[in-house]
Parts: structure tokens; C-alpha cells; sequence
């Protein structure tokens, strides 16, 4: 198990990026967070996160993956339901 915690600074935004083997990913919070403060969950270095938005906007604007597939707030419950 390779576990790997990196700040990054590029041209547009700075963030912090957890990744184990290669692939984004954090089982106790948002695997990348930005300076801006907007949060990102993956698992596997995919998109997922079962209790609540996998990404928190700056704008509060939130978006709900599972497994890498986006759903909109309602499907989003109900997939919740069928994945516990």
C-alpha cells in the first residue's frame, strides 16, 4: 500500500491531493481540497462518496457521485439506499 499526500501549486489553483497506488483516494474526508476551499471525495481514483456530495463547490453548488457516476440529489438517495 502505497499512501502519498501532495500540496500542489500550478498556474490556476493550489490543492492538497491524497493518493494510494497511483489513484486519488481518502477513506476519512476529501481526497483534494483547493485554497479556494472546494473538496473533492474519490475512491479508487474515482468520484464517490455515500454520505453526502462528492464535490462541495466554492459556491456551495454540490455534486453527488457514486463509483465514478454522477446522479442528481433524488437518484442519488436512492442508490445510497441500495448500496448500505
Amino acid at each position: 500500500m502505497n499512501l502519498l499526500v501532495l500540496k500542489i501549486y500550478d498556474n490556476y489553483q493550489a490543492y492538497e491531493a491524497w493518493y494510494l497506488n497511483d489513484k486519488k483516494h481518502r477513506d476519512n474526508g476529501p481526497a483534494r481540497t483547493f485554497v479556494n476551499k472546494e473538496m473533492e471525495w474519490f475512491c479508487n481514483g474515482l468520484r464517490h462518496r455515500i454520505n453526502g456530495p462528492a464535490i462541495i463547490y466554492t459556491d456551495q453548488q454540490k455534486s453527488w457521485y457514486i463509483n465514478g457516476t454522477r446522479y442528481d440529489k433524488i437518484r442519488y438517495k436512492e442508490v445510497c439506499e441500495e448500496y448500505r
